[in-house]
Formats: structure tokens, C-alpha cells, sequence
């Protein structure tokens, strides 16, 4: 009778299990757009933006962005979350910060920042919620992904700051290479990157770009640049989602349990 028992529990939690990881692999690129963040920074003569995205990790929320975009974020840098009836939202970003002087923690070697986020009400916890992109779905493996894997990536334009309907662009592209030892053209030091077969423009710096499959969407990498010869030609140089998994191994073993 208990070995019976023991295995209705089992069989349970095992569908449990199963019915999440489903659901999580479920998500489209409308799902994925709304975990898609505005960042921008005003100084007196000109504005600093970049792209951003809010993920959740064992149920704690983080927004990653490339360093060189965070390095422009300061004490009243701006947020904007799309929200019911795709109405933006935007928030001081110190808001949502435990530490009012934005201490992002950076990649010692990639352009890719974290900082964990920490809703100031119940209203905006449940927005985090609905729009977070789950860590499960965020590629971890140091591997040459497949050369016909398409790919989606979301910024904003300049022209666009003050929205009043929550718009991004979407570009679709394909890998065009492996992993690839290279510069970052933002502090000259080495990183792997790989490359899509469009290029990049202003303001999708810091934004995640998404592998496309039959069957589930994974977050594979964020967006550095834009990489250009005398030739004419242009690239988008990715840095590879790897790099946010080390990251986050990192608040993991600093942060205390979750109770």
C-alpha cells in the first residue's frame, strides 16, 4: 500500500514537473517582446539608451543588459515596462534597486551586467511576474549553436523615447558563425562573440536575442555591436547567454535563501 502511495506522489510531482517545463518552453515572440525593457539615461544635451531584459531566476527577478549600456545608468537613469493593452510604464530604476547607487555587477571578461530588482509593490511584483523570461530557457553550453538556427532581437529607437504605446523593433536574422574569439569594441579586452548575418543598431546594445525552434524559444545571447569593413559589410556581434549563467551562479552563492 505505501509503495503504491509512494508512487501516485511520484508520478505527481513528476507531471507537475513536466507540466511547467511545457509551459515555460511555450512562449512565443510576443511573450518574449514583453520581457524586452527600455533604458535611458537624459543628460543636459543628449540621451544614453540601451535595451534590457527582465528575467526570473528561482523566483528572483534580474534585469541584464551589456555593461557599456549599464556604465551610462545612473542614479536617475529610467525603465520602461510594457504593461495591460501594451501601455508603457516608466519607473526610476532606483526604484526597483535595494542599493540607490545601481551597483551592477559586470562580467569580468563579457559586455554583459546584471542587477537583481526588487518590486516596491504588489502591482508591479505581478508585472514582473507575467513578463519575466524564466533562467530554464536561457542557453548555458560554451557550443556552436546550428547555422540555420533563426533568430529574433528587439530595440527601440531614438525616436521613440517618450512613448506613448509601448513599440519596439523586431529584427530577424541567422547565425553566421561559431564562437568566435574577438575584441569588445567598448574596453579593447577579449571575449567570445558570435555573429548574426544582419547588423545591429542604436539602441538594441544590451538586448537578448532569441533562438527560434519548432518547439521552444531559448535566450542564446545578448547584443553588443555591429561589426563593419571597408567593404561595406555588417555583422551583429552577439555575446554569448553563457556568460549570464556565470553570472548568475554568482548571486547564488551570495545571496541567502529564499524562504
Amino acid at each position: 500500500m505505501k509503495s503504491k502511495i509512494f508512487l501516485t506522489i511520484g508520478l505527481f510531482l513528476i507531471c507537475k514537473i513536466g507540466i511547467c517545463q511545457r509551459s515555460d518552453s511555450h512562449w512565443n515572440n510576443d511573450q518574449v517582446s514583453k520581457a524586452t525593457v527600455l533604458l535611458y539615461q537624459n543628460y543636459d544635451k543628449y540621451t544614453k539608451f540601451g535595451t534590457g531584459t527582465i528575467i526570473n531566476h528561482k523566483n528572483r527577478f534580474y534585469l541584464i543588459t551589456a555593461t557599456h549600456v549599464a556604465n551610462e545608468l545612473k542614479k536617475d537613469s529610467k525603465i520602461v515596462i510594457e504593461t495591460k493593452g501594451k501601455t508603457p510604464i516608466t519607473l526610476d530604476l532606483r526604484n526597483l534597486i535595494k542599493d540607490m547607487n545601481l551597483k551592477w555587477t559586470d562580467h569580468p571578461e563579457a559586455d554583459v551586467s546584471i542587477i537583481q530588482l526588487f518590486p516596491f509593490s504588489s502591482e508591479i511584483e505581478q508585472r514582473l511576474k507575467k513578463c519575466s523570461f524564466p533562467s530554464l530557457l536561457i542557453n548555458k553550453e560554451k557550443i556552436n549553436l546550428p547555422k540555420e538556427q533563426n533568430v529574433i532581437y528587439f530595440g527601440f529607437t531614438p525616436k521613440n523615447l517618450e512613448m506613448n504605446q509601448y513599440s519596439l523593433l523586431s529584427f530577424y536574422a541567422n547565425l553566421s558563425s561559431g564562437l568566435i574569439k574577438g575584441i569588445r569594441s567598448d574596453n579593447n579586452k577579449g571575449c567570445s562573440f558570435f555573429f548574426l548575418d544582419k547588423p545591429s543598431m542604436e539602441g538594441c546594445s544590451g538586448g537578448s536575442v532569441f533562438g527560434l525552434s519548432a518547439k521552444s524559444i531559448k535566450l542564446i545571447g545578448i547584443v553588443h555591436g555591429t561589426a563593419s569593413d571597408n567593404t561595406g559589410g555588417k555583422l551583429a556581434i552577439i555575446t554569448p547567454s553563457y556568460y549570464i549563467w556565470e553570472l548568475l551562479k554568482g548571486f547564488e552563492q551570495s545571496l541567502p535563501v529564499k524562504q
